[in-house]
């Protein structure tokens, strides 16, 4: 909060400052900032001046009105020979602040020469730019709190696009708020504390040096190399580096899953320097939590702790460690010291003695650097070395040549970065996870989140030199060890690394220690002596009696199963089998292969995935043996050899009894017949499972199946068979209650002696490990390092439902198998490996499934480590609560039925009704009804009803003007429209030839009275329809119809079987159709029957015609309808 308050004052006053000082002295700077220094560096002038008096503008001659440079100096100034350029010219200014401060040894005499050497560079690289580089120092202590001001002053008056430093950490603090605030890249050597790394507070912050979480991280990798488990921190507090280092150490560990750690802590008091006893006093206390320490403590301390070891005689089995991050000089970790009485005792202490430290660049480039930085910083500073140039400050140098870089980066991609602050921000894209090659300190990584990869060093101490050497080093960026080759840790007496934890206890008080002494030691030794001796016999009769007890079950055949033993369904001979869910070749590909064989069973399918030694499958087959269910495989193998090595392998198999394995019963010897017979697994394999696509896998559901196969491979890595060398997801069968078992594990002596095709599917090697890819037998070899490799694909497969190197179901074959294999093999820093997309999966499966593929064996975690990491993946559902896990299962199985059911009966009721709406415009409903219901349709007579028929007036001439396809078209748009229409009323339409349209009501249900008035409000409403009609093809030709309507008596019926049709025949229909050839266009020709059926409704508009000669039918009184006063 204090801080917080600080920057909000800050800003506020600065904002004042800025409106104030164009034209009122700045009175705050006079008052508070007197003692400060602050230079300014032009771009052409290396003078440097006081900032309190002048800004030197630049000597380039700039165009206004282009804002183009005429001419510069040459690149070493020479104002004799122009260069000539065309790139627009950009200002910078960098505002380098620095404090006095002790944290780490980067100080204003060194960091000032430093920056002034990296500005010629950058002007060299990149004359187009006009960086301005102001230097400032506050000669006040870190604690002060007046950096924040000082940087706040020069943003609103100088306009800075960057800042670099401060150092110590209090002051960066404000700094960095407020560059996140503005949005200004801040670059810095210190900012080593934890805190730093949350970029939602410092979100501009580039930190160029070492990481405290990074050095804790080395010392736990050390831990691990070496397991061990006990540690104890000796912490001296006073010292801030100290405590931050403490802080760090302690965050790892909260953080590490895999890897147990007991640590102790001792807090060093100030009282330690009146009393030295408390040295001893805080090394008996750690020495009984641990033997291995870390000295967080300056140099002075940790000689006189290690001193004082000696005097305990904690010599031999004990480990000290301590940091050397930078060499400044003064902190070197000497052991020596002039005239001391003590260098002796020191020097034998210095061999348990290891210092962690920053890698040090060894390239001409740093040498030479250095040489320089050392001559501009004597020539301007009294008391300057060669040692006070150090990394911290290369680094610095680096990140003003890579700042510059990336700000033409943005240049060159069009990015204005000097507008606003929003637009200055930009900058961080192109430094942010990036590479710069070209650095004094090697190549510079900024990971991601703006914190750069260093790399570090654990040194040891070469007795012969005096020297500490380096003996191991820690990667940052990949976050692994390397030991320097040829070199090891030399411990005292050339000796072994202490152990973890000692034989007889921390304290010394194990029993097995403790010596027993008393009037009867002689007989209770030789009651010993001879316990021992029958002991010895006793184990060795036993292990003779066991010997020739495992010979003669080495021969007894008990795995032999005779083919005739083996009986098998009779619906399987011929056919596929009920039980069958399809096989899957070893790259997971379904197959339904079958096989003649020489026995009772000819055909048969396969019923579930065991797949050979190199990825082909025969047909596995259902059956029964000895009273159980079994599955027989058969292997193609010519000749069976059964050695010594064969039959302990058959031995073995028996032994494992695991719920997670698939239980081996026998093996089929006999020619033609020889194969594998194991317990059936009625689910087929974790492959079909996730094929399924009606099958609904949540994560509960596959955590259950991850951790039923880890709990089957640690049981396996710990049997006699060490690693199974084949598994696949393919090999993970699932049995009635949804279990993982892990298959064809084990009998490698067996599967080599199956025959190799020529034409086997690379795919069933997407699982095996690169290191075996390369090796010359991919497919006979094995190591428990390979099946940790195998499982991270299977987690893929789990994770993502898709076949191995699959992002997904639609991207198949994408890449060709033997493409995939071949880019495996070849491995590098970033091998091939599939590429996972789960929104919902956890991101911690995710790690582990990149950890278990890692390309480096050593890297891939065993299962043991596995099982704690996942159980809190999993927050503890395993398979030992198979009963709850089998209940969810099942329900779930059985949503996935029901849900299957209603889909299907979705689809059958939804194709029903579209086969229902058909039938329903071929033939009236009610006669649709009774075909359906089986009944015949008999035909019958109606008493009354109204036929409607209606032609187009001059369809032959229109016809004539229109090609076949436009006659079609012009019809069935008519008609569809029609269709349409009639809908509205109680009318079937029953027949359509050529122009015609017949139309009737009354039937096959008859309505009384009303048809007439539905036929004729169908009339007009067709008239009325027609009017609004437009011929495509004949725009401008008007359609008209002639209708006639007439009602009475008529017969109707279903016609044929195929193709049926729904016929009306009868003089009522043929007068209406006397009545439509009489007619007139665009007028409704009734009958006078029709006419008196209306006429009971008053609601129609009705005209006498008169009377009409009708061939055959004589004189007849017809009418026009008119109209209706009802709404159509």
């Amino acid at each position: 909060m204090y801080n917080q308050f600080i920057i909000i004052i800050t800003i506020l006053i600065s904002s004042l400052f800025f409106e104030s000082s164009i034209n009122v002295q700045y009175p705050f700077q006079s008052q508070r900032f007197n003692n400060n220094q602050n230079f300014v560096y032009n771009h052409n002038n290396n003078n440097v001046s006081n900032h309190n008096v002048e800004h030197h503008q630049s000597n380039h001659q700039i165009d206004d009105q282009s804002n183009h440079i005429e001419t510069i100096n040459t690149m070493n100034h020479d104002s004799s020979n122009p260069i000539y350029l065309i790139h627009p010219i950009h200002n910078v200014t960098v505002l380098m602040i620095i404090s006095n401060q002790n944290e780490l040894p980067v100080h204003y005499e060194t960091l000032k020469p430093t920056m002034e050497l990296a500005l010629d560079d950058v002007r060299m690289k990149y004359p187009h730019l006009n960086f301005n580089l102001i230097t400032r120092r506050d000669h006040h202590d870190c604690e002060s709190n007046l950096l924040g001001a000082i940087v706040a002053e020069h943003y609103f008056k100088d306009k800075i696009d960057a800042l670099i430093g401060p150092i110590c950490t209090k002051g960066l603090e404000q700094v960095a708020r407020l560059a996140s605030y503005w949005r200004l890249p801040l670059m810095t050597a210190g900012g080593v504390g934890l805190q730093f790394s949350d970029k939602s507070i410092y979100k501009t912050l580039t930190r160029v040096s070492f990481s405290l979480e990074k050095v804790a991280l080395f010392f736990i990798k050390i831990l691990q190399d070496h397991d061990w488990h006990h540690i104890s921190l000796i912490v001296d507090e006073k010292d801030s580096q100290s405590f931050m280092i403490r802080t760090s150490i302690e965050t790892a560990l909260k953080d590490l899953s895999d890897y147990e750690i007991f640590l102790d802590k001792q807090i060093i008091s100030n009282k330690i320097h009146q009393d030295e006893t408390l040295y001893d006093k805080y090394l008996l206390q750690a020495k009984k939590s641990a033997r291995v320490f870390f000295f967080m403590t300056d140099t002075d301390m940790t000689r006189t702790l290690l001193i004082h070891a000696y005097d305990l005689d904690m010599i031999n089995d004990y480990a000290f460690f301590g940091l050397q991050l930078l060499n400044d000089g003064d902190e070197n970790f000497g052991w020596y010291k002039q005239g001391d009485k003590n260098n002796r005792k020191a020097k034998i202490m210095w061999d348990s003695f290891m210092t962690i430290s920053v890698h040090v660049p060894t390239s001409p480039e740093y040498s030479l650097f250095v040489s320089k930085a050392f001559r501009k910083a004597s020539d301007e500073f009294d008391g300057i070395t060669d040692k006070n140039i150090n990394p911290l400050l290369a680094a610095l140098y680096d990140s003003f040549c890579f700042y510059a870089w990336a700000y033409n980066k943005s240049i060159s991609a069009n990015n204005n970065i000097t507008n606003d602050n929003k637009n200055k921000g930009i900058i961080n894209r192109y430094l942010w996870n990036n590479v710069y090659q070209n650095g004094l300190t090697g190549e510079i990584f900024l990971n991601e989140n703006g914190d750069r990869e260093l790399d570090y060093t654990l040194n040891d101490f070469d007795s012969e030199t005096g020297m500490m050497r380096p003996v191991m080093t820690f990667y940052g960026r990949k976050q692994l060890i390397k030991r320097v080759d040829g070199i090891r840790i030399r411990w005292p007496n050339d000796s072994i690394a202490p152990s973890d934890f000692p034989f007889c206890g921390f304290d010394d008080l194990a029993e097995h220690c403790q010596h027993k002494v008393g009037p009867l030691a002689i007989i209770l030794i030789l009651c010993t002596i001879f316990s021992s001796l029958t002991l010895i016999s006793s184990i060795a009769a036993y292990l003779i009696i066991k010997k020739i007890r495992s010979e003669n079950d080495l021969h007894s055949n008990w795995w032999q199963v005779h083919y005739e033993e083996i009986t098998f369904p009779n619906e399987q001979a011929g056919k596929k089998s009920s039980l069958s869910i399809g096989t899957f070749d070893g790259d997971g590909t379904k197959s339904d292969r079958t096989s003649v064989m020489t026995r009772s069973v000819t055909q048969v399918s396969a019923t579930h995935s065991l797949t050979s030694a190199f990825g082909r499958l025969g047909p596995v087959l259902v059956g029964y043996c000895r009273g159980l269910r079994v599955a027989y495989k058969p292997l193609d193998i010519k000749k069976l050899s059964i050695n010594r090595k064969m039959l302990i392998e058959l031995t073995n198999m028996r032994d494992l009894m695991h719920e997670n394995l698939v239980k081996f019963i026998g093996l089929c010897i006999e020619e033609n017949n020889i194969g594998v017979v194991t317990e059936l697994m009625m689910k087929g394999s974790l492959r079909d499972i996730l094929d399924a696509d009606k099958m609904q896998i949540d994560w509960p559901f596959r955590y259950s199946i991850i951790s039923d196969i880890i709990e089957g491979m640690i049981y396996l890595h710990n049997s006699s068979f060490q690693y199974h060398g084949r598994l696949k997801s393919t090999n993970c069968l699932i049995d009635g209650r949804f279990m993982v078992k892990i298959g064809d594990y084990g009998l490698r002596t067996l599967y080599k002696q199956i025959g190799k095709e020529a034409d086997f599917n690379p795919r069933s090697l997407f699982w095996t490990a690169p290191e075996h890819l390369r090796s010359p037998d991919p497919y006979n070899i094995g190591s428990q390092k390979g099946d940790i490799y195998s499982f991270g694909i299977i987690l893929q497969e789990v994770i993502t439902r898709c076949e191995p190197f699959e992002t997904s179901t639609e991207d198949k074959n994408s890449l060709e198998p033997t493409e995939i294999l071949d880019r495996v093999k070849m491995g590098g820093e970033v091998p091939f490996r599939p590429v996972v997309n789960c929104e919902d999966c956890p991101r911690n499966l995710i790690k582990l499934m990149e950890t278990c593929w890692s390309e480096n064996p050593e890297n891939r975690p065993e299962f043991v480590k596995i099982k704690p990491y996942f159980k809190k993946i999993s927050k503890g559902l395993t398979s030992t609560n198979f009963l709850d896990n089998l209940l969810k299962r099942m329900e779930q199985y059985t949503e996935n039925l029901e849900k299957i059911v209603e889909e299907k009966t979705a689809i059958v009721i939804e194709e029903k009704n579209r086969a229902d709406e058909l039938l329903y415009q071929i033939l009236p409903q009610f006669v649709a009804d009774e075909l359906k219901s089986g009944r015949h349709c008999v035909p019958e007579s109606f008493e009354s009803v109204t036929i409607f028929h209606s032609d187009i007036v001059g369809f032959t001439t229109i016809s004539s003007q229109s090609n076949p396809m436009q006659v079609v078209n012009l019809l069935n748009n008519l008609y569809t429209c029609f269709d349409g229409t009639i809908g509205y009323f109680d009318a079937f339409k029953f027949e359509t030839i050529g122009d015609a349209y017949m139309v009737a009501s009354g039937l096959p249900i008859r309505n009384g009275n009303n048809h007439a008035k539905e036929i004729a409000m169908m009339a007009l409403k067709l008239s009325k329809v027609v009017e609004t009609f437009r011929i495509p093809h004949l725009p401008k030709t008007k359609l008209k119809l002639r209708i006639g309507i007439n009602s009475g008596p008529c017969d109707a019926g279903v016609v044929g079987s195929k193709m049926p049709k729904y016929i009306v025949f009868g003089e009522t229909v043929n007068i209406a159709t006397k009545l439509e050839y009489h007619g007139e266009p665009m007028k409704i020709h009734i009958s006078e029957t029709t006419k008196n059926l209306l006429d009971t409704f008053n609601c129609f508009g009705i005209t006498e015609r008169g009377k009409i000669d009708i061939k055959d039918k004589g004189e007849f009184t017809t009418y026009w309808l008119d109209s209706t006063t009802e709404p159509l």
